[in-house]
């Protein structure tokens, strides 16, 4: 019989929004590091998803649906409802809208640095201009989808969840090193 073939992550290419082993060439779910490929094999994707009108997060969720991510998705619109929404539902993807009547997308990022500093977070917005998104890169977000081009949503949360786990699985190995 013969034995299979481990992937190495760090031979494999990125192609179409699938991971490919580069010793074989195929599909390759093994590459969790990547975390691309795998990104809903193992559970579905927590999002916690600020957002004070319905039908921006009814159609962000329908654009991630498209993107084909499988994920479970709590909406809170107060800064009192996200504070219990990072640490009860423990989301793997925090989204934020940039103007929140009460509480402002930047609270929000300010509040996820200091509490969930390992947890990517993207801005979804109709209103941030080009300033803001800068200076909220520079604060800790992760990057920001315009609400006139959701269809960069899928591809953005799938580089944020690699990048996280990426760092992660850094952070783990130099960790076993010391």
């Amino acid at each position: 019989m013969r034995e299979k073939q481990r992937c190495i992550p760090a031979k494999a290419l990125k192609c179409c929004r699938r991971a490919f082993c580069a010793g074989t060439g195929r599909a390759c779910d093994e590459l969790e590091s990547w975390g691309i490929a795998t990104i809903t094999m193992d559970r579905a994707l927590k999002i916690l998803l600020v957002e004070d009108v319905e039908t921006d997060a009814e159609l962000q969720m329908r654009e991630l649906r498209r993107a084909g991510l499988n994920f479970d998705a709590q909406r809170v619109q107060s800064e009192s409802a996200f504070l219990a929404g990072l640490s009860a539902f423990a989301p793997d993807i925090i989204m934020s809208d940039f103007s929140i009547p009460g509480f402002g997308g930047m609270r929000a990022l300010e509040l996820a640095c200091n509490r969930a500093p390992e947890t990517p977070f993207v801005f979804v917005s109709g209103t941030i201009g080009e300033e803001t998104a800068v200076e909220s890169l520079r604060r800790g977000a992760t990057d920001y989808v315009l609400k006139t081009n959701l269809a960069r949503l899928g591809p953005v949360v799938r580089r944020a969840i690699a990048e996280a786990r990426e760092r992660r699985a850094r952070l783990a190995a130099e960790q076993r090193a010391h």
